[in-house]
């Protein structure tokens, strides 16, 4: 259900709490805009492809690239994140932060287990892991808990939205703050 109540495909509920957090984070950024805010966003089905590379937060730009998010067969939650590591990496970025949010288990490529406790040990530790598991168990995720990341669930669009804002809210933009100058 989306957050009206309505029956909807999955994959148009994800788009419109995925375009209200980026509206959400372009009021922020409005509000900070001396801090460095960098966005990327990647699809997954078999294969993971870039509907906007890493760079300097555009609010325009990132709502104009859901439109190129198309569901597909497939769940390659291990690849997603493979590419999500190499690509924050790219950046030079301080804090780093990882979003997925599926509805599946990962059914192509290397275990999402697997990928995460690699970089994990490679990175020290440095990126933190979210996953938003909508219309599905956050337990197959439970392995976050050992690589600095963490699952949640979403039954509906109402769901989705509020974890997603928190996850941006408590997490990704409340670090993204310089420290404070003692």
């Amino acid at each position: 259900r989306d957050r009206g109540g309505a029956h909807r495909p999955k994959h148009e509920i994800a788009r419109e709490a995925l375009d209200r957090i980026i509206d959400h984070t372009a009021e922020w950024k409005k509000a900070h805009a001396d801090t460095s805010l960098e966005l990327g966003i990647f699809q997954f089905s078999s294969a993971v492809s870039r509907v906007l590379a890493m760079g300097v937060f555009d609010g325009q730009k990132a709502r104009a690239s859901l439109s190129h998010i198309v569901p597909s067969s497939g769940t390659a939650i291990g690849r997603a994140l493979e590419t999500g590591f190499r690509e924050l990496y790219r950046t030079g970025c301080v804090r780093k932060h990882i979003l997925c949010v599926t509805d599946g288990d990962n059914t192509s490529g290397p275990s999402p287990d697997r990928v995460a406790r690699v970089y994990h040990r490679e990175t020290q530790g440095e990126v933190a892991i979210h996953f938003v598991a909508f219309d599905t168990g956050a337990k197959k995720f439970r392995f976050l808990e050992d690589v600095n990341g963490r699952a949640v669930e979403a039954a509906d669009g109402e769901q989705l939205q509020a974890q997603l804002t928190e996850i941006y809210d408590k997490r990704i933009l409340a670090e993204a703050m310089p420290a404070e100058k003692e």
